[in-house]
């Protein structure tokens, strides 16, 4: 999980979302293995990544309730919280990288090098 962290930090850095997603997915799956997931977190998991998320995984130290995922746009986004809302979520937050400093994304909020 050490080494998913370390290649992670270096996707942000690189505005990579597609790595990011793809580690955030092998991330979820190892937390699953560790017993901090349940079984709905890895619905909502499975779900999202479905509905054209690029990876998600539980937030938190676990057993909370709450996941992430990430999307290459807001059209996207969308299509995730409604698939979640409908999958039996109770809220759903859509968060822009554009309102960081560390990334810069386009007008339909993809992120950019």
């Amino acid at each position: 999980m050490g080494q998913i962290a370390d290649k992670a930090r270096l996707a942000l850095r690189s505005s990579d979302e597609a790595l990011l997603g793809k580690l955030m997915t092998q991330s979820q799956s190892n937390l699953a293995q560790l017993g901090v997931s349940t079984k709905t977190l890895d619905l909502f998991c499975k779900i999202a990544v479905q509905h054209g998320a690029l990876g998600a995984k539980l937030t938190g130290s676990g057993l909370g309730g709450c996941m992430i995922s990430i999307v290459e746009n807001q059209i996207d986004a969308q299509k995730v919280a409604t698939a979640l809302r409908q999958a039996g979520a109770t809220q759903t937050w859509i968060q822009s990288f554009k309102n960081y400093k560390f990334s810069i994304g386009d007008s339909n909020g993809n992120l950019v090098n």
